[in-house]
């Protein structure tokens, strides 16, 4: 049998955390979809409450994208800030 590793994804208000940094970058869900590559439709997805039946989870290539645009990706995903390095 195979084991298993467990992330330490936090997804229940992962959207609201998602829009809470992007806001805080000061990018419009327009921008920030132009600049990660979907569509202003799939970006509103993710920010989406998990409950709401059209949520869905972003891929990889959007998260390195949205990393690479500033945003705490690590805290989008798990709800937990890293503390800077000093």
């Amino acid at each position: 049998m195979q084991d298993f590793f467990l992330l330490p994804f936090e997804l229940d208000s992962m959207g609201q955390r998602l829009a809470q940094e992007r806001d805080a970058a000061g990018l419009s869900q327009d921008a920030m979809a132009m600049q990660t590559g979907v569509s202003r439709y799939t970006q509103i997805k993710y920010e989406k409450p998990n409950d709401d039946k059209n949520h869905t989870f972003p891929s990889l290539e959007y998260v390195n994208k949205a990393h690479a645009l500033g945003l705490d990706m690590y805290y989008v995903l798990t709800g937990k800030r890293i503390p800077p390095h000093k």
